[in-house]
């Protein structure tokens, strides 16, 4: 049964991210959010209690991935969706009512399942993923419905969120992230030791002090950092 206990907060994982669909597609798109971000913290404790506990599997990995299609590709399309559908952009279906431009957003979880059935497995134990993780994407798209709340009295912020073409962009720059082969930091710590993990260091430092200072805010910049820390990674390792 001990063995079982990753799995166990992997199936929590998956019921969080379909939980997040649910709440969307029922108008309440925060909620939404918050629940991509709760399905990511346990996705973080599956791993370390996979490793804790020696209880590594076969089944755990596919159950992970299957998951994480869920949580982290079909949850923040929809968000994606929920965001589209709100912005004065129209484009029907042979004048039938159905937005059309909305459907962009399935370019999340195309390419989320694209890249876990692709290096999932072949990554497990390396010091570095190919492309985004998932769970980074999914995380970046489901901080957008809780930046647009909470700041909605900064009018350009705002504005900005509610275009259809920021949102476009954000759908194919995650997309293209994910199936892309750039190396990215993994944060499984093998020591403690500063010169083998300083970017690993730098980065929860950096979200410990963003989340205190702007909440949830704080999400895409600490992608953008985790992306900007990884290619200085990259960059070191070759010179050296």
């Amino acid at each position: 049964m001990i063995r079982q206990i990753p799995n166990i907060l992997t199936l929590v994982n998956l019921a969080l991210g379909a939980s997040s669909i649910i709440l969307t597609l029922s108008g309440y798109p925060l909620l939404g959010g918050w629940f991509i971000i709760f399905a990511a913290i346990f996705d973080l404790f599956d791993g370390l209690a996979a490793r804790l506990l020696d209880a590594k599997s076969e089944i755990g990995n596919i159950l992970d991935s299957l998951a994480d299609v869920v949580s982290f590709g079909m949850a923040p399309a929809v968000v994606t969706y929920h965001l589209l559908e709100q912005t004065n952009f129209v484009m029907d279906i042979r004048g039938e009512g159905l937005p059309l431009l909305p459907f962009i957003s399935l370019l999340i979880v195309i390419t989320a399942a694209w890249r876990l059935a692709r290096f999932s497995g072949s990554q497990s134990g390396t010091d570095h993923f190919k492309g985004l993780p998932a769970p980074a994407g999914g995380l970046f798209i489901a901080s957008l419905p809780l930046i647009k709340n909470r700041y909605s009295d900064l009018e350009a912020l705002f504005n900005m969120l509610s275009n259809h073409w920021v949102l476009i962009a954000v759908v194919f720059v995650i997309s293209v992230l994910m199936v892309s082969k750039i190396p990215m930091l993994t944060m499984k710590f093998k020591n403690l030791r500063w010169t083998e993990n300083s970017s690993r260091f730098l980065l929860i430092g950096l979200s410990l002090v963003l989340v205190i200072l702007i909440q949830c805010a704080a999400l895409p910049l600490i992608v953008f950092s985790y992306i900007l820390l990884s290619l200085i990674e990259t960059k070191n390792s070759e010179i050296n």
